[in-house]
């Protein structure tokens, strides 16, 4: 009821300030021992802001996407407000998907901040999940207005790589287990998509995962797109010869989770195709049969399909002559501040965990490559959680992951900070969860796509030193 009650008061602030550029209240509060001054309000667009500054304020100001509804609330952020860290951040409500519109707002909630406290020794983006990705946005543009960046839980393959391995979930199930139903939409999906298409797409699958053959089917789907084999945070993760806990995880992945990717594909798809006019997505030109021969998990998929007696070559056939889906040039324009170049200017770091089905791990090998080839890896360090379920650390995780990178803007230099042992010591220290670092490398993404791929299809980055650097590679 707490968390409901204050969800309401927000709204209601956001609804009351609609119409004007900008309101603004102010409270005290206690975090522990440590006295929080808190300032809320609304920007111009109608989006909610908030600001907490505590007392014993250590000079860093951590700012990100989702901080005003919600995420002030957790333990985590009550750790940090004690440690002395000062808070701040606005909601997804109105913006969603533009990010562009979304990292205008960070900026005027740091410029209010700064009216209110002065500026911070420094400025750090802390986004999770849809903030993470617009985290990496505003790193790539506005870069000089912080000072580092701790991105976690974001598919930070940039948004056509990362919606076109999900629309190849969709795609080759539609094709593979539900071909002839039309009432399961893959890219043009209706805005009751809650009470149609999501539903019967998850109704479908699950009559599918009560055969061999559609539980082969939904393997491969779900291998294709690199979605994890253990994503349910209630289950335990899957032993390596475990074929049936294995493909139940992928199941899982796909649409039995709580948060399962079917769910993502019809909300957030029917989103992007309205803002930005058309599909980023296509799969013209792709090969399925050599996608999967080059994924780790295929085995899995060969295994299913010769225990099912299926002919997997058949179907891989079958999908090779299904029509193609082509991308809308004006949606790929407006969708390109959200494909990445890599041309990092200050210290990033990623936190990610390996049992995350909406923000599959695969595509932090591509944000990798793809800083690498800009020049920037120096800038960069991953660090992999053993964890199931999107955004799932704990606040000690978290936490030390935070600490990490102000150490490295502190010194100049990553030394050894970001090695497992390291990760799991500090965060052990802070006693508030579990500690689960590891040494991970994730496969290559399969459905890689940044800027000079990008630049293939007409579609030209800023600033054009990157497009220069696509020509000479």
């Amino acid at each position: 009821m707490k968390l409901k009650r204050m969800i309401y008061s927000f709204f209601t602030l956001w609804l009351g300030c609609l119409f004007i550029t900008l309101c603004h209240a102010q409270t005290t509060s206690q975090s522990g021992d440590t006295s929080v001054r808190t300032d809320t309000g609304a920007l111009a667009d109608g989006t909610v802001y908030r600001i907490d500054y505590p007392e014993n304020f250590n000079g860093t100001l951590l700012i990100g996407l989702d901080y005003a509804l919600t995420q002030f609330q957790s333990q985590e952020s009550q750790a940090l407000l004690a440690l002395g860290y000062a808070m701040a951040g606005v909601t997804r409500i109105v913006t969603g998907w533009d990010v562009e519109a979304s990292a205008g707002n960070h900026l005027t909630t740091l410029d209010i901040y700064n009216q209110l406290h002065g500026s911070p020794q420094q400025t750090l983006l802390y986004g999770r999940s849809l903030g993470a990705h617009t985290g990496a946005a505003i790193v790539q543009k506005y870069a000089d207005r912080f000072d580092g960046a701790l991105l976690a839980c974001g598919g930070l393959g940039g948004a056509v790589g990362i919606w076109n391995a999900k629309f190849d979930a969709l795609f080759i199930a539609k094709v593979l287990i539900a071909e002839n139903n039309d009432e399961l939409k893959v890219m043009d999906i209706p805005d009751d998509f809650a009470t149609t298409t999501r539903p019967a797409w998850l109704e479908a699958l699950a009559r599918a995962q009560e055969t061999p053959e559609g539980r082969a089917r939904i393997a491969l789907a779900a291998v294709i797109a690199q979605l994890p084999t253990w994503s349910h945070p209630a289950k335990q993760q899957p032993a390596p010869f475990d074929l049936d806990a294995l493909q139940e995880g992928l199941y899982d992945s796909l649409a039995g989770s709580p948060l399962p990717t079917v769910g993502q594909a019809m909300s957030s798809r029917n989103e992007l195709n309205r803002r930005g006019g058309g599909s980023i997505s296509f799969n013209t030109e792709v090969n399925y049969r050599e996608i999967l021969q080059s994924l780790q998990n295929a085995d899995i998929v060969y295994e299913l399909y010769r225990q099912a007696g299926l002919d997997i070559e058949s179907d891989l056939t079958k999908l090779a002559q299904a029509p193609r889906v082509s991308a809308d040039p004006q949606a790929l324009s407006w969708i390109a501040p959200q494909v990445w170049h890599g041309g990092l200017t200050i210290p990033v770091l990623t936190l990610n965990n390996i049992g995350d089905n909406i923000s599959a791990v695969s595509a932090l090998y591509a944000f990798q490559e793809t800083v690498t080839r800009a020049g920037s890896a120096a800038f960069l360090r991953q660090l992999y959680v053993n964890s199931a379920g999107h955004c799932a650390f704990s606040p000690a995780e978290s936490i030390a992951a935070i600490n990490t990178l102000v150490e490295r803007i502190n010194t100049g230099d990553w030394n050894m900070s970001t090695n497992p042992y390291t990760m799991n010591s500090k965060a052990e220290a802070l006693n508030l969860g579990p500690s689960r670092f590891i040494n991970y490398q994730p496969e290559p993404f399969a459905r890689a796509f940044d800027s000079c791929d990008l630049l293939e299809l007409g579609v030209r980055m800023q600033p054009s030193e990157f497009n220069e650097q696509c020509s000479e590679d």
